[in-house]
């Protein structure tokens, strides 16, 4: 393989985040429906902070155990460190960073509006979850996309944070 070639991850990644997006699709409508249901904090904040942050530490997981998501596996990508050895456990929690903080001030904010009336309310977090938010991760994302596009190794800008790269193998 081109050592260019190596690099040219663009569309494998797009259909890694599918598949993976995909396999976590019924974990997470079934939390929703469980936090729609629940009347108390005892079940919706747990509920709440489990969908918030599962696909994110999934992706930490993997990453830092296989240097693959399953979508990764899939459409045969690995993320490794930019020498090109196995990705770092703390490299994999890097590249997840910057949303991690995202994710982080989201969660908080989403928990002070479900209980803005008393009782927890997802309505009232997906109404609220306003364009402040829809805007930071509309921005992380282009954010991203350009950084890998410019990137002679297609190196994604939490690629750039973590000092990884993702490889075609």
């Amino acid at each position: 393989m081109s050592p260019l070639k190596k690099y040219d991850t663009f569309w494998p990644r797009f259909g890694a985040g599918l598949i993976d997006g995909i396999l976590f699709l019924p974990l997470m409508w079934g939390i929703f429906v469980l936090m729609k249901r629940s009347d108390t904090a005892l079940t919706f904040v747990p509920l709440f902070i489990l969908f918030q942050y599962a696909f994110i530490s999934y992706s930490i997981v993997m990453h830092a155990r296989y240097g693959q998501t399953l979508g990764k596996m899939a459409t045969n990508v690995r993320v490794m460190d930019i020498s090109e050895r196995p990705l770092s456990p703390q490299q994999a929690v890097m590249r997840d960073l910057p949303y991690l903080a995202i994710l982080t001030v989201e969660t908080v904010f989403g928990l002070l509006w479900a209980f803005e009336g008393g009782v927890p309310s997802i309505d009232l977090v997906v109404e609220s979850n306003n364009v402040v938010f829809e805007y930071v991760d509309t921005g992380w994302f282009i954010l991203e996309i350009v950084t890998m596009l410019f990137s002679e190794k297609r190196r994604a800008l939490h690629d750039i944070i973590a000092d990884s790269v993702v490889v075609r193998i």
